[in-house]
């Protein structure tokens, strides 16, 4: 999971009414906030499927978001998804100018702390829990954090929440899964696919362009929006053809986050990334997808350009799948 914890976006008003997608990783040293229970050959919100049967400190962790949000008037709290070392919250900044985003998860997060020195630690300090650096919390310092804007379905994020902890038991079961060539459809095409299939499910896409008659200050504005994503937990989507998309994938990925590539080259049973991408793939950041259909050579030679121009249309109809 990309994970910054800091990384805010340069333009928004964390003050204004509006909805966001939360994340808090746990500190190393704590015990795990639940563990994974179900049968992960169920679906996902079906009776007996997996979930995350909370612990004693998950418990504390799921309990103080309710408290918060009974404090808080302008704070509204919709759905929470509790993984045994990090928390996804859903909620709503309510009320203009009385409380940022920031507000509301320190005032989260000291709650948490308080009541885990007093209930589990007998008083001790927090700090004495592991190795603490400049962390001395039960989560690690920060957030990541995705903007909801009134345009976007919040039932997709919902679903997404809901379907996390089956996610976890499937890369647990299955940790070869991701590194098998398969063939899918998406939105009725149909692609070879390479590495991490999990971050199709994304609702946080992004289509990564730079188009050759924007602006310095519209790719400055794109640029910025982009690495937002990618340091929320997001997943950028692009072939990355022109000298800036690269540039971009490079920063991202180096900063622990995700890509999906799509490619022109077919990738064939004996598929093996090349070697820029294998440690991605490895690691789970980096799905590599191939267009069954495709104008013009697959191999070899430069990229015609209504190739490229198809594989842009091919990223803008992944980033939209959910």
């Amino acid at each position: 999971m990309s994970y910054s914890g800091t990384h805010r976006h340069p333009t928004h008003n964390y003050s204004s009414i509006c909805n966001y997608h939360v994340t808090m990783v746990k500190r190393d040293g704590f015990p795990s906030f639940g563990e994974l229970v179900g049968n992960v050959d169920i679906k996902p919100g079906l009776p007996g499927s997996v979930r995350v049967r909370a612990s004693r400190i998950g418990g504390i962790v799921r309990d103080s978001l309710y408290d918060t949000a009974k404090a808080l008037d302008a704070l509204r709290m919709y759905q929470w998804a509790l993984m045994p070392d990090h928390l996804h919250v859903i909620l709503r900044i309510e009320k203009a100018g009385v409380l940022d985003l920031s507000q509301a998860i320190t005032r989260y997060k000291l709650l948490v702390n308080e009541r885990v020195r007093k209930e589990i630690l007998g008083g001790a300090p927090l700090a004495s829990v592991g190795s603490a650096g400049p962390d001395t919390g039960v989560f690690l310092h920060g957030f990541n954090d995705q903007i909801l804007h009134h345009n976007r379905d919040l039932n997709t994020v919902f679903e997404y929440l809901r379907a996390n902890p089956w996610r976890l038991a499937v890369r647990r079961r299955h940790p070869d899964y991701f590194r098998h060539p398969q063939t899918i459809e998406i939105n009725g095409v149909s692609f070879r696919a390479y590495g991490n299939m999990q971050l199709l499910r994304s609702p946080f896409k992004s289509q990564v362009v730079v188009h050759r008659r924007e602006t310095e200050e519209e790719k400055r504005r794109n640029r910025a929006n982009w690495l937002y994503n990618s340091g929320n937990g997001g997943v950028l989507v692009s072939p990355f053809i022109s000298e800036e998309e690269k540039a971009i994938r490079r920063e991202c990925l180096a900063s622990g986050g995700r890509v999906i590539r799509l490619q022109r080259d077919m990738i064939g049973e004996r598929y093996s990334p090349g070697k820029e991408d294998l440690a991605p793939c490895a690691a789970g950041q980096l799905l590599i997808l191939s267009p069954l259909r495709m104008e013009g050579p697959r191999q070899g030679g430069s990229l015609l350009r209504p190739q490229a121009l198809f594989l842009n249309d091919m990223s803008a109809l992944v980033a939209d799948f959910h």
